[in-house]
């Protein structure tokens, strides 16, 4: 398995490698969604995210402000990161019921309507993803405590015991297994992207499809230019 540096929101940046054509990165940002209703569920510190990825075609896309507590806009979020260094029964707890109100959180006819390339993924609410660098708990208990919070998360990752679990509420859960909590050993980082890769490649087919047919229309185009010369 790949090694990657988990050691702070900042440093994920294998992130970026694989998706930053398709996404911009915040790391340390509040939330703003169209109905004010994250001011009631997450006062004062609790909306600060560690990693948000937006939809570099989304609109509206990015910050609603700039420099120290930037906030962006719920609608053009594509998937959230929370990052901690050590999984405890305590902090998943916390985790667990702070991505649960999370998923409270509703998107706006903006979203539907403008994001360029719309599919069911991208019009779906953004997943939400857990990364620990390792865990002090067992694996018993890690399947326990999500079983009774299968819509407190999508995707969970201890990179250091190379795990993953996939929630039954993940769109493409199907993909690792079914319709039931799913925990996975071994590349577990590459099968997160794989998850996520479900999401852009609707995006990248479109793209390589509108570019294929521009390139076609063109040289039929020179074609019939050059008969009639």
């Amino acid at each position: 398995m790949v090694s990657y540096n988990l050691e702070c929101p900042a440093g994920l940046t294998f992130l970026r490698v694989f998706f930053d054509s398709y996404y911009e990165f915040h790391t340390r940002v509040q939330l703003m969604d169209h109905l004010l209703d994250v001011e009631d569920l997450f006062p004062g510190n609790l909306n600060e995210w560690d990693v948000v990825a937006v939809y570099r075609c989304a609109f509206p896309n990015g910050l609603l402000s700039q420099g120290a507590g930037k906030v962006i806009a719920y609608d053009s979020v594509a998937f959230i990161v929370q990052v901690a260094q050590g999984l405890t029964l305590d902090k998943l707890g916390q985790d667990l019921k702070r991505l649960e109100d999370l998923s409270r959180l509703t998107l706006s006819e903006m979203r539907l309507r403008n994001i360029v390339y719309s599919s069911p993924y991208v019009t779906g609410k953004p997943l939400r993803i857990l990364v620990y660098g390792h865990s002090g708990i067992s694996r018993r208990n890690l399947e326990s405590e999500l079983r009774r919070a299968p819509s407190g998360f999508d995707c969970l990752v201890v990179v250091k015991e190379d795990i993953l679990a996939v929630s039954p509420n993940n769109p493409f859960s199907g993909v690792f297994g079914g319709k039931t909590l799913t925990i996975m050993e071994g590349e577990a980082l590459f099968h997160l992207l794989t998850n996520l890769f479900m999401g852009v490649q609707r995006y990248s087919s479109i793209d390589l499809f509108r570019t294929l047919w521009n390139v076609r229309n063109a040289a039929i185009g020179q074609e019939m230019l050059s008969k009639t010369e």
